[in-house]
């Protein structure tokens, strides 16, 4: 049978580090309760809302560099982990595959004039 296991936690906008450390704490109960999976929250890594970090290219490099980090750090199970417009699967140390959801524009989102 597969253990699933989902985190739950309030990830911090921008703070990549804090967010990567909250994860592997995650991972590492998830292990301890037995599950072979664990999924992450949308935006687990880079925090929720991201607005404008997500048109910076130096945040997508910086996010690609924590989530091998997450992989190196974690414990032996697979991690589903949103971050930017994308869902990372880890897996034995490794980021396997990135899906990359997409830019949507939020029509709500005020305008600074």
């Amino acid at each position: 049978m597969l253990r699933i296991a989902v985190a739950q936690f309030n990830a911090t906008v921008g703070d990549l580090t804090g967010n990567v450390e909250r994860i592997v704490e995650c991972a590492v109960q998830a292990r301890a309760r037995g599950a072979q999976v664990l999924l992450t929250p949308e935006l687990a890594l880079c925090g929720y809302p991201p607005e404008d970090l997500l048109l910076r290219p130096d945040f997508h490099r910086a996010c690609a560099r924590h989530l091998a980090r997450i992989a190196a750090e974690a414990p032996a199970l697979a991690l589903l982990v949103g971050q930017g417009f994308a869902v990372s699967l880890l897996v034995g140390g490794l980021v396997l595959v990135a899906w990359v959801v997409g830019l949507v524009s939020n029509p709500w989102r005020p305008v600074r004039r």
